[in-house]
């Protein structure tokens, strides 16, 4: 029995929707919760793409080595909803970022993470990844 075109079409979408929904199930598998990460460091570059901004932030560890983090964030449009652009970003070349480091990709030359919020040096507060600041008061977990 051969497919009709239509009905093809309507089968490869659907198995096109179904991978990319699971794509983004994993947010919550990959996060402990009860484990963020306070960061202070520059901005060194900012990839605005689809499906998830990334921040390359330069911080410090604690024995004072430079230490790069990847912080992925909301996708463009919903940062562009909430009020952050490139502009943003651009002109906040020091910031402080809370973070949930990811469990399944350990650092080690550059540390992995989903961006909570971030705060620029003139106090603005932005929250930089919505479905993780969800994930956090659905369990009650707020942070400090």
């Amino acid at each position: 029995m051969q497919l009709a075109p239509r009905n093809l079409i309507a089968v490869i979408a659907l198995a096109v929707s179904c991978t990319s929904a699971n794509a983004h199930h994993g947010l919550a598998a990959d996060v402990d919760l009860g484990n963020y990460v306070d960061l202070s460091g520059t901005i060194e570059l900012v990839e605005w793409i689809n499906p998830h901004v990334v921040v390359h932030l330069s911080t410090e560890d604690e024995n004072g080595f430079n230490q790069t983090w990847l912080i992925q964030a909301d996708s463009p449009n919903t940062l562009l909803r909430a009020g952050v652009n490139r502009a943003s970003f651009a002109t906040m070349i020091r910031v402080q970022m809370r973070v949930y480091p990811s469990v399944s990709t350990p650092c080690s030359n550059a540390c992995y993470g989903y961006g909570y919020e971030f705060s620029a040096v003139n106090g603005n507060t932005y929250i930089l990844h919505q479905r993780m600041y969800e994930l956090v008061h659905e369990l009650t977990l707020e942070p400090d």
